[in-house]
Order: structure tokens, then C-alpha cells, then sequence
């Protein structure tokens, strides 16, 4: 025999599982006139993070008098035609169309789209952080008909699903324990193909291999003996160590890198030259602002760190004058 007090945690337990289940399939309206009601949202958004590649839903539905009002199709045509301009957006399978009528003549008609976010929103090629997608304004037609099906009025509605944006984080979500999963498994039907295996020629002998090798050696024969062969000529700006390597790349493509890719390279530069040469880990002065015992020059180097962390794209006109800057800062540490 069940006592008050446990009757009373069964119901209360009972109601929020009731009242969870009908929140997780609750859409808000985005619409309503006279003859029908729109509901459109993001399952996902604001419940749950979202990561790259995650599969997000959604949710479209009508409501209205089904013997008064047709609507169109709320299928793939629509979500492409509302949001098919958008590169980072995949839809990955057709919509689950689900079609409710009620005996007091209200239909219900509602569309589940599955899709996910692979890309950079809008035309950039590139985007770190956070990334930002703006939801669509979604139109969607309808008709108003008589007792004897004829059409009377064609309408049509403008709505945007709720949450007004979608957030996707800069992380791929680690599930469990495992950590990382395949990257198949993130993107699914929306990624690249697998790349395509070798296949191995069993029947191919080495006699080609050890030809070819013996011509290419005979080609430097008449090289070899000689007195006018080519000799190698030192770059003066040889580099020795990989942030010198940056530098002297960043030099020499200045006119062909955009503003964020030459100042992304700066900062490389200035970064692995603090660690390479002085095992300094230059972000770490970003939360630690004591100078004490610090020579004026390393000072100068993480000023002039932190001012290049801040520049998000640094102008060609004033290139030369950041390299120079670093050369004399070098130059004073060496």
C-alpha cells in the first residue's frame, strides 16, 4: 500500500515528465490571421550548444480550417527556396511531413527539416570563433476555397522562425569518454566522400622503377664534369628557424595575402620567435602584466605582441612598417 506522501512524488514526477514531453515539441507562433496559424522554430536552438556538423531540426507548422484553406507543400522546394542561397546550410534528408485532421475540421500540417551546419555563413572563406546564422524570412502561400473547392483568394504569409539566429560553436562536440569521433561522423551525407583507395598493381615489376632511376642519374653526368655547372645562390635572407621562414614568406607574398592572412602570419612570426628564441609563451603576458625585472627591450616585445594580437587585418601600406618595426626589435634582442 503506497503511502500519501509517495503517491504525491509519483504524480508530481508524472506531470513534469507530461510537461517535458510537450515542451520539447512546442513551437512558438510566428503568425495568425483568420484563416490560419504558422508556428516555425529551431528544435535545438537555445536548449542544447551547437557545434559544426550537428544535426538540427526545423520545425514548420500550420493550422487552419481544412475544408476553407489549402496550403502548399511545406517540402524541400520551400526550405531551398527560402534559405538555398546560403552555403554554410545543408539539408540532408527530405522533410518528415506529418498531416493531423481533426474531426471539428482543423488540419494540422507540419514539416521536420533535418539539416546542418558545414561552412562559413554568408560569402566569407574563412571565419574563427563563433559563428553567427541568421535565420530566414520564409514565405509561404495559401488558399482561401468555397464549399465547392473553388479557389476565392490566394494569400500568402512571411514569417521567421524563432530563435530569430542559430550560434554555432567553434568546437566539433566531443561525445563521451572517446573523444574525438571520425569527422564522417559530424558531418554525415552533408561531408566530402571518403577519398578513394589505392588500388595496388601486383603485376607491375621493378624493371621500370630502376630504369627510370638510372636516367634521371644520367642526366647530371654532363653537369658533374664540368666547369661551367650552376652553383647555388645563398638568399641573404636564408632563413634558419620557422619564424624566420614566416617572415620572409610574409615579405615576399605581401602583395597577394589579404589584410587578416598577412596579419595572421605576424602574429605567428612574433609568436614563434618569443618561444623559439627566449622560450617565452608571449599569451602568456596577457594575464600576467608583471613587469618587474624585465629589460626595457622585452618589454618593447610584448608591446608590441599585444599590438599586433589586436589588429584583425593589417593594410599592405603599412606592412613594411610592422616588418621593420620587428626587424629592430630583433635586431635589439639578439
Amino acid at each position: 500500500m503506497l503511502s500519501t506522501r509517495q503517491i504525491s512524488k509519483s504524480i508530481i514526477f508524472s506531470l513534469i515528465f507530461v510537461w517535458n514531453a510537450s515542451a520539447s515539441e512546442y513551437v512558438p507562433d510566428v503568425y495568425q490571421d483568420d484563416y490560419i496559424i504558422v508556428r516555425a522554430g529551431i528544435e535545438e536552438a537555445g536548449r542544447v550548444p551547437v557545434h559544426l556538423g550537428d544535426k538540427l531540426s526545423l520545425v514548420i507548422e500550420a493550422e487552419f480550417p481544412g475544408n476553407e484553406v489549402i496550403v502548399e507543400n511545406i517540402d524541400e522546394q520551400l526550405f531551398e527556396r527560402s534559405w538555398g542561397s546560403e552555403k554554410g546550410i545543408s539539408l540532408i534528408n527530405p522533410p518528415e511531413i506529418v498531416r493531423n485532421d481533426d474531426t471539428n475540421g482543423t488540419t494540422i500540417l507540419r514539416s521536420t527539416f533535418s539539416f546542418q551546419v558545414i561552412d562559413c555563413p554568408g560569402e566569407l572563406t574563412s571565419c574563427r570563433g563563433n559563428k553567427l546564422y541568421e535565420l530566414p524570412i520564409i514565405s509561404l502561400g495559401y488558399q482561401i476555397v468555397d464549399v465547392s473547392g473553388n479557389v476565392v483568394n490566394n494569400k500568402s504569409v512571411r514569417f521567421n522562425p524563432v530563435p530569430g539566429s542559430v550560434v554555432v560553436m567553434q568546437a566539433l562536440d566531443i561525445r563521451g569518454e572517446g573523444g574525438l569521433e571520425k569527422l564522417s561522423d559530424y558531418l554525415g551525407n552533408a561531408g566530402y566522400p571518403a577519398a578513394l583507395e589505392l588500388i595496388k598493381e601486383n603485376e607491375t615489376g621493378m624493371w621500370p622503377l630502376i630504369i627510370g632511376g638510372l636516367v634521371f642519374f644520367a642526366s647530371f653526368f654532363p653537369v658533374l664534369f664540368t666547369n661551367n655547372a650552376p652553383r647555388r645562390t645563398d638568399d641573404p635572407r636564408r632563413a634558419r628557424n620557422r619564424w624566420e621562414k614566416v617572415l620572409v614568406f610574409a615579405e615576399d607574398k605581401s602583395d597577394e595575402l589579404s589584410d587578416e592572412e598577412w596579419s595572421d602570419l605576424l602574429r605567428r612570426c612574433v609568436t614563434w620567435y618569443c618561444m623559439d628564441e627566449y622560450s617565452i609563451n608571449p599569451y602568456t603576458w596577457l594575464s600576467d602584466e608583471n613587469t618587474e625585472g624585465e629589460s626595457q627591450a622585452v618589454s618593447s616585445l610584448r608591446a608590441y605582441f599585444v599590438e599586433v594580437l589586436n589588429q584583425e587585418g593589417i593594410d599592405k601600406s603599412l606592412r613594411s612598417d610592422y616588418v621593420n618595426k620587428f626587424s629592430a626589435l630583433t635586431s635589439t634582442l639578439a
